[in-house]
């Protein structure tokens, strides 16, 4: 008699097909539920964050440098404390980049002269760094460079280097082997920057904690989520919050921003500051560094032998690698009437301020005749 045998697929087979239809599925619900939390959280940002404006406008500077028929001869570097005098110069808030030119050229007595303004709010001096990086390339440098710096540039807003919009704005995936050992110095902050641009659900993961809640606590109890807690941050003012700033307001707004200053984020950017001039001067390129005018008011909330040994530290590190430095900090020269708040100056500022670095383009033009 003989057996008869009927072909089934094993249950290890059928086990092996499920897996991979399952998997499949929740890899496909992963990547579509990736993007909607992008597209989502993208739509929200650019309603409410304030932000955006100064993100839009780095990605707009870089994009400017690229494309320029003229390639500026002249870059300005730095925070708002660089960025609004010349926006105020010429009565431009939204910062255009080539609208004080003419002034430039008029106290150089050129035309040709092309000067650009990439001072933008809240820029530590690793933020000016990588701005100016993406800038410049092998076959187009500026002439001159000028770096316009304060206390609260090194980190006194307790930042780490990777929170700032200037780094999550410019520095993309391939950047990583360009950059990981300078901003990310340690594992975990190369494995949270990997998995933050690779995987949108982590790198947004407060926000989806925070919708989460919300729904959670709807669904069930018919309450609003209470906002989550996030690491405080001081963010870049818009340009109708400046108009309404007062004075005192901004004296206020800097006790607290002093009041983190860390020695070791000061070192940080120390180190930041010191890579910068040694790079950037060149035979090609001349790297001016200043000391910006701060009002008394401001200088007064800093802590005691603060400000001093600061700006020593400054001048040795730009000096020590081949940079010119120029301290502006309490100089007599600017008054009260020069400021537009307690830490930036106003058009009538910026034009003695434009004195002193067109004298450094002129000290620098004669010396390479």
């Amino acid at each position: 008699m003989t057996a008869v045998t009927t072909k089934f697929p094993s249950v290890r087979a059928r086990t092996s097909d499920t897996l991979r239809c399952v998997t499949i599925i929740a890899l496909l619900i992963f990547v579509a539920l990736n993007f909607l939390i992008e597209q989502t959280h993208a739509r929200v940002h650019g309603e409410k964050d304030l932000s955006l404006f100064e993100e839009n406008r780095v990605i707009n500077l870089v994009s400017i440098c690229s494309k320029t028929q003229n390639y500026p001869d002249l870059m300005l570097l730095g925070s708002s404390v660089m960025g609004l005098p010349f926006a105020d110069l010429t009565d431009s808030r939204d910062f255009r980049p080539f609208y004080f030119v003419n002034q430039f050229n008029a106290l150089l007595g050129i035309t040709h002269f092309v000067a650009i303004n990439l001072g933008t709010d809240s820029a530590m001096i690793s933020d000016s760094s990588l701005l100016l990086q993406k800038c410049v390339t092998d076959k187009q440098t500026p002439r001159f460079i000028v770096l316009g710096l304060t206390p609260r540039d090194f980190g006194a807003e307790g930042r780490r280097l990777q929170d700032s919009y200037h780094f999550s704005t410019l520095v993309q995936l391939g950047d990583f082997m360009d950059i990981q050992g300078l901003y990310l110095p340690s594992l975990e902050e190369k494995v949270n920057f990997l998995l933050e641009k690779l995987v949108p659900i982590f790198r947004y993961r407060g926000y989806v904690q925070h919708k989460v809640v919300q729904f959670s606590n709807k669904f069930w109890h018919g309450e609003s989520a209470k906002p989550i807690d996030e690491p405080e941050q001081i963010k870049p003012m818009s340009g109708k919050q400046r108009g309404i700033d007062t004075w005192d307001s901004m004296v206020e707004q800097y006790r607290k921003i002093y009041a983190k200053l860390r020695p070791e984020l000061i070192k940080t950017q120390m180190e930041f500051l010191a890579r910068f001039v040694q790079k950037r001067q060149t035979a090609q390129t001349r790297v001016l560094v200043i000391n910006m005018p701060l009002s008394s008011d401001n200088r007064a909330l800093l802590p005691d032998s603060f400000y001093e040994k600061f700006r020593k530290d400054v001048a040795d590190t730009v000096t020590n690698n081949g940079g010119v430095f120029l301290d502006l900090g309490s100089s007599s020269e600017f008054e009260h009437r020069d400021f537009f708040d307690c830490a930036h100056l106003n058009a009538q500022g910026c034009r003695k301020l434009m004195v002193h670095i067109v004298d450094f383009i002129k000290n620098k033009n004669a010396a390479d005749r």
